[in-house]
């Protein structure tokens, strides 16, 4: 009975195949466009995906979602936090961006602030957010 559950077969019936597994993926992908993080996803989903594909990575690849990195150079991360700039309308706070570019943005310069900074976005003192409507 757990392990049914487990494997997707629990309350609603749900039961995963190889092939529903990589469905499902692709699904996320085109409804959420980018792959699903493990941390997303039902814990039928990653325990099928560990059961056929023998990982989540190896499971995500099959599905054909690429590599689960994207590459970020220093001109990439200066280009997505100029983008995320205006978009906000102000410059972005670390919690407001994926946590991919904010952990590029502090491989890339040293600092989610450097980084920032050379982007020629505003710096907030620590502990000093920016307030409604402040550029």
């Amino acid at each position: 009975m757990v392990l049914g559950r487990l494997l997707g077969g629990g309350k609603r019936g749900r039961r995963w195949s190889r092939e529903r597994v990589l469905e499902e993926l692709r699904r996320w992908r085109e409804r959420r466009g980018r792959p699903p993080s493990v941390k997303e996803v039902p814990n039928s989903l990653r325990c099928a995906a560990a059961r056929y594909f023998g990982s989540w990575v190896e499971a995500k690849r099959r599905a054909g979602l690429g590599s689960l990195r994207p590459k970020w150079s220093r001109g990439r991360v200066l280009e997505e936090l100029r983008e995320w700039g205006r978009r906000l309308g102000r410059a972005p706070t670390a919690g407001e961006v994926p946590p991919s570019l904010l952990f590029a943005a502090i491989r890339n310069f040293g600092s989610w602030a450097e980084a920032k900074r050379r982007a020629g976005l505003e710096v907030y003192r620590p502990g000093r957010p920016p307030k409604a409507g402040e550029a």
